[in-house]
């Protein structure tokens, strides 16, 4: 069942097993930087759950939002507002970019190609981003669900990764 306690619960549990001395929360998109009164609010409710269960521990909480431009409802000009936001918050702790000659990066790409249902929206956005496409381009995968050229925008700040202290964004 979903719930800020089941979640803390499963986390717990992860950093009991894998002896951890922090937690990096990955958000695929960027509505776990909603605040209300956005133009769409994509789908937060698990970012929420997970942040405000992730919170309750006692170890140093990070965000990344990557994505940029990737969930539907999340307009650009909304994060760049919220990102003015958390800056003032001091939960801003900067960005980076997800560049396709790194290891990490490319055992991604491997993972998304290779991942069941292939039609996963904002990795396929994300590894063509990645991969240096740009503009109306809709990835192989999602022409699958209907999708076509005209329908999404694909831009380099897709693969723009941003950190956030958590607890700062929670509080904020």
């Amino acid at each position: 069942p979903l719930g800020v306690q089941t979640y803390f619960d499963a986390i717990t549990s992860l950093i009991r097993t894998c002896r951890c001395d922090a937690i990096i929360l990955v958000d695929a998109g960027v509505d776990s930087l909603v605040i209300g009164d956005e133009e769409g609010l994509g789908t937060y409710a698990e970012d929420f759950l997970t942040l405000l269960a992730a919170i309750k521990s006692d170890l140093p909480i990070f965000l990344q939002c990557i994505g940029l431009g990737t969930e539907a409802g999340i307009a650009i000009d909304d994060f760049l507002v919220n990102l003015s936001i958390h800056r003032k918050n001091n939960a801003y702790m900067g960005c980076f970019d997800w560049l396709k000659s790194d290891l990490g990066v490319s055992l991604y790409l491997d993972a998304v190609a290779n991942c069941v249902p292939q039609n996963t929206s904002i990795h396929s956005l994300l590894a063509a981003a990645i991969s240096a496409e740009y503009g109306a381009k809709c990835p192989e995968p999602l022409k699958h669900r209907g999708l076509d050229d005209g329908d999404i925008l694909v831009h380099p700040m897709m693969t723009l990764a941003f950190w956030f202290d958590a607890r700062r964004v929670m509080s904020g």
